[in-house]
């Protein structure tokens, strides 16, 4: 089932283009029972169809999500190399944090996002429109560090750079036995020392 991210109307699973679609079907065969797949039994030949426009990414801390592989497609949109970069750079400005608050849930929750994405028109820079979809694996130790996705969008994506706006969010909670990603919550403070009680008088004058 499907949850909205967003005020809108009633949650519906998004009718996603060709690559998307064949993403989630491989993702799907993978698993087994309720488990996420294993980042290690992704075997890059049976998406080779849509290579060019999947992405590995990786939560590095709360907040920090990283491409660790990023496709052709992704990486001439933005006129860059794209492994390592924060994903925050496939994207405008404006739609950073909300695409920050929604991967936490991708990683913490665990569950599936999928999106519609938008970029605006200009000289030379076609109207684009596209899908998204972000699906957690397995990583180290059992917690789910890692997801792989796909950016679906438009052949035609005109002079780079180009940058992603992020519109409407739909999330699929997963019930899995795998354990969420820390939070990296630091601990407490220890109380200030109380300095008054180190203090001894040394002299005074009546």
């Amino acid at each position: 089932m499907f949850v909205i991210g967003k005020t809108g109307s009633s949650p519906r699973p998004l009718q996603g283009h060709g690559h998307v679609a064949a993403l989630r079907a491989y993702w799907e065969g993978l698993r087994q029972a309720d488990s996420l797949p294993a980042r290690d039994r992704i075997d890059p030949r049976g998406l080779i169809t849509a290579l060019s426009h999947v992405f590995l990414i990786e939560r590095q801390a709360a907040g920090l999500v990283r491409f660790r592989l990023a496709g052709r497609a992704l990486c001439d949109l933005v006129g860059r190399e794209l492994r390592s970069a924060p994903m925050e750079t496939l994207f405008e400005p404006a739609s950073r944090r909300r695409l920050s608050a929604q991967l936490e849930l991708v990683f913490t929750g665990p569950c599936v996002l999928e999106a519609t994405l938008t970029a605006a028109g200009g000289m030379l820079r076609p109207p684009l429109s596209a899908r998204m979809v972000v699906l957690p694996l397995m990583g180290m130790e059992g917690r789910t560090t890692l997801a792989i996705g796909c950016v679906d969008m438009d052949d035609a994506t005109g002079m780079p750079p180009r940058r992603l706006t992020l519109q409407r969010v739909l999330r699929e909670p997963l019930a899995t036995g795998a354990a969420p990603a820390p939070d990296f919550t630091p601990p407490p403070l220890p109380a200030p020392a109380q300095r008054g009680a180190r203090l001894r008088l040394v002299h005074s004058r009546d």
